[in-house]
């Protein structure tokens, strides 16, 4: 297991820096022995095999089970997640945080990885980004000012993302997403630097996220 953790990072983790005139600074997992369950995973993802799961849903307040065919274990902002492919919802790509998985059991049963797994995982700059291309269908407009601008214009952080300038010195920050969760983390970061112009869902969202701290 340890192995396939060092070829994972073994540019951005454990790579010298003095290799490299570009280093990236980045959370990472300090010890992945501690991940509940992730060597029972990896053997899973390696056999093709479907896992019989209890899961804790935060957002609904209650543990369900479910049963997951695991691709890869993915590594974001200092946490772990497990890949699946969803026999349910038509092959669709689901994550689970793994240290909300509450039970984990072993089956027998096999299943078939997508073809299509590389290109999703190229494509998506986030957990919340993996998906097939026909589903990014909501269109997202930010105007960005200020310290947010360099953040926004050299990261890549929805694929296709568009800028234009505009005569004040902010620009008009276009993308389409398929999940509002995309974008919404990197809003809140970069507040008040960032207003959403489009779609009003997005609006809403972010707003409600603001209300809810400031009841806190």
């Amino acid at each position: 297991m340890q192995q396939s953790f060092g070829t994972l990072f073994k540019h951005l983790m454990e790579a010298d820096p003095a290799d490299s005139v570009i280093v990236p600074v980045m959370p990472k997992i300090i010890n992945t022995k501690e991940i509940p369950y992730i060597d029972q995973i990896e053997a899973a993802i390696q056999d093709h095999r479907k896992l019989n799961i209890q899961y804790n849903y935060e957002a609904k307040g209650e543990i369900v089970p479910r049963t997951i065919c695991p691709v890869k274990i993915l590594i974001s902002e200092g946490n772990a997640y497990v890949l699946t492919i969803s026999e349910r919802w038509h092959g669709s790509p689901i994550t689970y945080r793994i240290d909300r998985i509450k039970t984990l059991e072993d089956t027998p049963d096999k299943f078939t990885p997508p073809n299509n797994l590389s290109e999703l995982l190229e494509k998506a700059r986030s957990i919340w980004g993996i998906m097939p291309e026909n589903e990014r269908t909501t269109l997202i407009r930010l105007k960005v000012t200020d310290w947010a601008r360099e953040y926004f214009r050299y990261q890549e952080i929805v694929g296709g993302q568009k800028i234009i300038p505009q005569e004040d010195g902010s620009f008009i920050y276009e993308a389409k997403i398929g999940r509002l969760m995309e974008i919404v983390p990197h809003i809140l970061r970069w507040m008040p630097y960032v207003k959403v112009l489009e779609p009003k869902e997005l609006k809403e969202t972010v707003k409600y996220r603001i209300n809810e701290y400031l009841k806190k």
